[in-house]
């Protein structure tokens, strides 16, 4: 099965394998009612490439992200941040890589963003500067468009037992939410999580673990 290109002013059809690897749509992450991050990758063939997504609420799609140019013949991930959606709609989107060979078209996919305000969104994230008896703690939130309190459970198994200084979020994009913690015991292993809440409800990320040096 084909894609649709024109190169030369002819149009014509290339097989999806066109670049090496793809191009492949993968899927989309950090969806909030606003936002998300539109992500890809493929394998580049030796020439300069112009790479981009197009998304919208139908498969007509309608809007594009800003190209980027790659060069070379390795493997790269793509991905491109969106803004001023509208909340709680389906978006379809797909990569797209056009080089002196022609342009060749990723697979359909789909998201839906979320609606306007509800209860915050965590993801945990690894563990950073492990000491023996210090961490920092990393998580990302979406408030949800909410004031949200947010902070890190931790301890020597999932009861966790402590927590870190509550900080106060309000917005509805995805940000970045870090803490450091001290009197730490060498040679332990500590889990952790991130946890928010708001009006709407409380969400505890998934259980990560760290071993102290």
């Amino acid at each position: 099965m084909g894609q649709p290109f024109t190169t030369n002013g002819e149009t014509g059809t290339v097989p999806l394998n066109f670049f090496f690897g793809g191009p492949t749509t993968n899927p989309a992450t950090l969806v909030a009612s606003f936002s998300a991050t539109l992500n890809g990758s493929l394998q580049l063939d030796g020439l300069t490439t112009s790479v981009y997504f197009q998304y919208g609420p139908t498969t007509n799609y309608g809007l594009t992200t800003a190209p980027q140019n790659h060069s070379g013949n390795t493997y790269q991930n793509i991905n491109a941040n969106v803004s001023n959606l509208n909340a709680n709609t389906v978006y379809h989107f797909r990569i797209v890589a056009h080089n002196t060979r022609g342009t060749s078209y990723g697979c359909d996919r789909t998201f839906t963003t979320l609606r306007a305000t509800g209860a915050p969104v965590v993801i945990t994230k690894p563990a950073t500067n492990v000491a023996s008896s210090s961490a920092t703690l990393h998580g990302s939130l979406d408030p949800h468009g909410l004031p949200t309190n947010v902070y890190f459970q931790y301890g020597t198994t999932t009861g966790y037992g402590h927590n870190t200084p509550m900080q106060s979020q309000i917005g509805d994009t995805y940000r970045n939410i870090n803490a450091d913690i001290s009197g730490l015991s060498a040679h332990t292993t500590y889990h952790f999580r991130i946890v928010a809440t708001n009006s709407n409800g409380t969400r505890r990320g998934s259980d990560k673990t760290f071993t102290t040096p």
